[in-house]
């Protein structure tokens, strides 16, 4: 079948670096379904097995952060414009 959500994030070479999820779609007929945290699940799963922190921002003007926290992301700060997210990982017991 087709494709119904697309994730991607960028990976910095840097190991001690943040990856940053920079996109997330859902196709409209799959919206409301829970496909999107899902997906965003596997996304945070995959980046934990890799030991990478992942981050985030989105604008303001939308009211996404309950989303992100479902998925295990925190505030981490706010400007005028965006809302900024990190999810990290702990490696050997320790919050990295």
């Amino acid at each position: 079948g087709d494709a119904c959500a697309f994730a991607t994030v960028d990976v910095d070479p840097n190991q001690e670096q943040p990856c940053h999820s920079r996109m997330l779609h859902v196709a409209s007929d799959c919206q409301r379904e829970g496909v999107g945290l899902a997906l965003l699940k596997l996304v945070v799963a995959h980046f934990g097995k890799l030991k990478r922190h992942l981050g985030l921002k989105f604008a303001r003007c939308h009211a996404q952060e309950n989303f992100f926290l479902k998925a295990g992301f925190a505030r981490i700060g706010m400007d005028d414009h965006y809302v900024y997210m990190a999810r990290r990982v702990i490696v050997h017991g320790v919050r990295r």
